[in-house]
């Protein structure tokens, strides 16, 4: 798969869309699979404050910031736990036993949930 030829033109795209637009459009089929569980938590997690729950059948949780929480946060997290990772875009996931180093080097049908 390659990328289309850029053009030379020195002009940008532009898209028509407010922030608050992208960020519904971004964070809210996340937020509704979370919220369709309805057991949702509130945390604090490295300063931060979350609100999620858990995903039983792919063995992790997953979490958004409050909503005044900054989404472009771009500082480093200082996560307590290794199965715990923050991404760019604000999405807690808190990983399971499933996941663990040992599991995951099993044969996909030799891991248990």
């Amino acid at each position: 798969m390659d990328d289309p030829v850029r053009r030379r033109r020195n002009r940008s795209r532009s898209l028509n869309i407010t922030r608050n637009a992208f960020e519904h459009a971004y964070y809210d089929p996340i937020r509704a699979i979370v919220e369709s569980r309805g057991l949702i938590t509130r945390l604090a997690v490295a300063g931060r404050r979350f609100r999620g729950g858990p995903i039983k059948e792919l063995d992790c949780w997953i979490a958004l910031p409050e909503q005044d929480a900054s989404l472009t946060d771009s500082s480093e997290p200082d996560l307590p736990f290794s199965g715990e990772y923050l991404g760019n875009d604000g999405v807690l996931v808190r990983l399971g036993s499933s996941w663990s180093e040992a599991n995951m080097r099993l044969q996909p049908q030799l891991r248990s949930i």
